[in-house]
């Protein structure tokens, strides 16, 4: 009976053969996409969940409120808190603080030859405490790290990261390295390397008490509640039997007991899971997060190509129901029950369903290394290699068989067997118009909200390539800077080297860009008012070229003479306006202090310029001298010289700066990082959208092609009765561009709202504009006219005599 199933099913793929070749295509690439994005999801869905204790793990984020009815949120906590936290709450056994550090410089000397290796990291890099290896599953190949992260002067390596220092990490345990030319340490422990889809990505730890004791400056600067820097950030592995809800009952009555009583803001602390840490975008860039709207969006895009080449198997299926009436009517006769006959149907899908899933998978094994640049994937993940796949893969198949075998089973079952011996199978039956019409508006309705979303978006990263950031990002180079005494003694001489190279314009040293990530706040006061504003004001720290290098334009007064400390301010139009000034000029002389510091005039106002991504406002700034605070070197250099240039700062480095490592970006890669997001997903709606298309056009092929098959008569007739071959195409179009029409109806509300929702992820943003909708619809229509008119224009030009002679 099987074989006599399986015979009949390859008969009848064969027999109509052009069909299953559509059905095998759109199932094919449909199953492909989705392993790929199932692939993305299921890493991005896994982060931090090789923590052995994940569920009991939170982290201690900061919440302020500000009297202006503004907020902030972060994940940093000032350097006490953990401390503090385990003093008031003893219940909390297990609370541990990491400092992370950035772009530092680390050289280590060959024991056997002498020879120094200089070596930058730009990221990884923590000052741990013990307990952080209690709280976290960071195993360790060698070394205890209770008592490693105990001791001063004591480093952890990864296991690659202590090859690439040292070519073999065995040889790494007990050697020293120098880290930014300030402090030697002895590795004392050797790590397995941080998993991909951790939170955490750690590499290199340093004892916390190492900062302490090096670093005793900034320790005590830091020691202060009122500091609080994204870099530190406190975790607490809660008791079994204790629940996060009782803990957050407490931290107000904390928070208040230990930050300054301040009118104009509000500090809290909560908890939030480790769970949540990936998907929250609200506390800061620390960590690589992602939106589980997008993720969920994704997922759906997925489903919804399934289900479009679902949609075109059960069309094609419908459609081809009267060819198989005879053999479903003798079948009857013999014997068969409904129930043998949807077997055999949901058979001959399966077997559909499994060869697509097949080729879908090759299809996806192949373009994987083309697709990486629309995810984040890690290069070691493997698309064959993972039960989940494969577990994945059945579902896939049993998902599709079900979902797009049992209606056209339950189709050919139910004929009765007189009627489909005879062929008279109810024209209801026969042409489902209703049916097929209903999916083919929503085969194109997906096309058409895909479309739509893929021209908004870009349009935004056209308008956020070409958006006015108050500043000229282009051609500067930054060389990152270290801030040891050695280092900072030597930022003059660099800097003027540099500036008298031909092909460099301007140099500026300062604590960061004009755009960058930095949300350095802090409290202060305006015109010798008697207490703080009711908002903070961000810092920026630069030199007197600082305004010229990068392109900043002044609305009034001017940049502040050359100095390392601190005498004269320059401040945004944003701010000016914060503080009740409406015209620039009278800004200019007025005193303004942060902290408790001395008062200082306003020398200029300068026009808005993006503090960060678009994603934000342009927050109220501070701009003046600090040379303490310095950490890159910004090099306008003219256009076309960009190798040489880079060649030449790089010998003029090695001269000034011989111990440490030369490293360089150029300002404008830098702006684009914020939108690497939105880059790779305008991308997947590039390809899903042309992905839809494509399968909505292979099923309305397919069925064109059945339609015209069933009237080839009728063809023949209008033409002997003299209708031209515009009248054939234009009455069997009509129907077709209805179809269309309506699911363009349909899809502009809904993709203006969906469009509209992400679009609110943006401060700086485009309109949605009408033209969006009649372009998506014109290439919709388009596409289906030139898809259904080339079918339409071979049946026309059949000789009529033919047409009439066809049974």
């Amino acid at each position: 009976m099987i074989r006599n199933y399986l015979k009949t099913a390859f008969r009848n793929l064969l027999r109509n053969r052009s069909f299953t070749i559509i059905n095998i295509a759109g199932l094919a690439l449909s199953v492909a996409c989705a392993l790929i994005i199932f692939i993305n999801v299921q890493f991005e869905k896994s982060f931090d969940h090789f923590n052995s204790q994940k569920s009991r793990i939170y982290r201690i984020v900061t919440n302020t409120s500000y009297s202006d009815g503004t907020k902030a949120q972060t994940s940093g906590v000032p350097l006490l808190l953990g401390e503090a936290l385990q003093v008031d709450m003893p219940q909390l056994k297990d609370v541990t603080t990491a400092y992370s550090q950035f772009n530092s410089f680390f050289a280590v000397t060959d024991p056997e030859t002498g020879e120094v290796r200089k070596f930058k990291q730009d990221d990884g890099i923590y000052y741990i405490q013990p307990d952080f290896f209690k709280i976290f599953t960071f195993p360790w190949i060698t070394g205890n790290p209770a008592t490693a992260m105990a001791e001063p002067n004591s480093i952890a390596l990864s296991k690659s990261v202590a090859e690439q220092f040292f070519g073999d990490w065995k040889k790494a345990i007990g050697q020293s390295i120098k880290v930014n030319h300030s402090f030697t340490l002895q590795v004392n422990g050797i790590m397995n390397d941080s998993p991909d889809n951790s939170s955490i990505p750690l590499k290199i730890a340093m004892s916390f008490i190492t900062f302490r004791t090096n670093d005793s400056a900034s320790y005590n600067q830091l020691s202060d509640w009122g500091n609080i820097s994204s870099n530190f950030n406190a975790y607490v592995l809660l008791p079994p039997n204790m629940s996060a809800a009782s803990i957050d009952r407490l931290l107000p009555s904390f928070s208040k007991k230990h930050y300054r009583s301040n009118t104009n803001e509000q500090m809290l602390n909560s908890l939030q899971p480790l769970s949540d840490v990936h998907f929250n975008q609200d506390y800061g860039s620390d960590v690589r997060t992602v939106s589980k709207t997008t993720l969920n969006g994704v997922i759906l895009i997925a489903l919804f190509v399934v289900l479009m080449a679902c949609i075109n198997f059960i069309n094609l299926a419908t459609a081809l129901a009267t060819r198989r009436s005879r053999e479903v009517g003798v079948r009857k006769v013999l014997g068969s029950s409904r129930f043998d006959l949807v077997k055999q149907f949901a058979g001959e899908t399966f077997l559909i369903v499994t060869a697509s899933s097949v080729i879908g998978i090759a299809i996806a094994v192949a373009a994987f290394p083309f697709v990486k640049d629309l995810t984040n994937l890690p290069d070691n993940v493997s698309i064959l290699f993972s039960s989940n796949v494969w577990i994945w893969i059945a579902i896939i198949i049993l998902a599709v068989t079900v979902l797009a075998g049992t209606y056209p089973a339950l189709v050919l079952s139910g004929f009765q067997p007189i009627q489909a011996l005879k062929n008279k199978i109810p024209n209801r039956t026969k042409t489902g118009v209703s049916l097929r019409a209903g999916l083919v508006v929503f085969q194109f309705l997906i096309s058409q909200v895909l479309i739509i979303a893929t021209i908004i978006t870009a349009g935004l990263l056209q308008y956020i390539h070409q958006a006015d950031l108050g500043l000229n990002p282009n051609v500067i180079m930054q060389v990152p800077l270290y801030s040891d005494t050695t280092a900072i003694a030597r930022f003059s001489d660099f800097k003027n080297e540099v500036q008298q190279l031909s092909s460099v314009t301007n140099v500026s040293i300062s604590s960061d860009a004009p755009t960058s990530e930095n949300d350095w706040s802090t409290n202060f006061s305006f015109d010798h008012r008697p207490k703080d504003e009711d908002f903070n004001v961000y810092l920026k720290f630069a030199d007197a070229d600082f305004f010229r290098t990068y392109g900043l334009k002044f609305l009034a007064g001017q940049g502040y003479e050359q100095s390392d400390t601190s005498k004269e301010v320059v401040i945004n139009k944003t701010l000016m306006k914060k503080l009740g000034v409406s015209n620039p000029q009278d800004a200019i002389g007025k005193m303004i202090r942060t902290g408790r510091g001395k008062w200082k005039p306003v020398v200029g106002v300068v026009k808005d310029f993006k503090t960060n991504s678009l994603h934000e406002t342009v927050k109220p700034t501070y701009i003046s001298c600090k040379k303490d605070y310095y950490g890159i070197a910004g090099i306008k250099i003219l256009p076309g010289t960009i190798s040489e240039t880079i060649t030449a700062v790089n010998k003029i480095w090695d001269r000034i700066y011989p111990e440490y490592f030369f490293g360089n970006t150029f300002l404008d890669e830098n702006i684009a990082q914020f939108y690497l997001q939105d880059e790779k997903l305008a991308k997947l709606y590039k390809v899903v959208a042309a992905l839809a298309i494509f399968i909505s056009c292979l099923g309305l092929f397919g069925l064109v092609s059945f339609f015209i098959a069933n009237r080839t008569k009728e063809v023949g007739i209008r033409k002997v009765l003299g209708a031209s071959i515009a009248n054939i195409s234009a009455l069997f179009l009509k129907y077709f561009l209805v179809l269309v029409i309506v699911a363009l109806i349909i899809a502009i509300p809904m993709g203006w709202y969906l469009m509209n929702s992400w679009l609110q992820n943006f401060v700086f943003r485009i309109n949605i504009s009408w033209w969006t909708f009649i372009l998506a619809g014109l290439l919709s229509i388009s596409i289906a006219v030139l898809t259904v008119i080339v079918q339409i224009l071979r049946l026309a030009f059949i000789n009529p005599v033919k047409s009439l002679r066809i049974e």
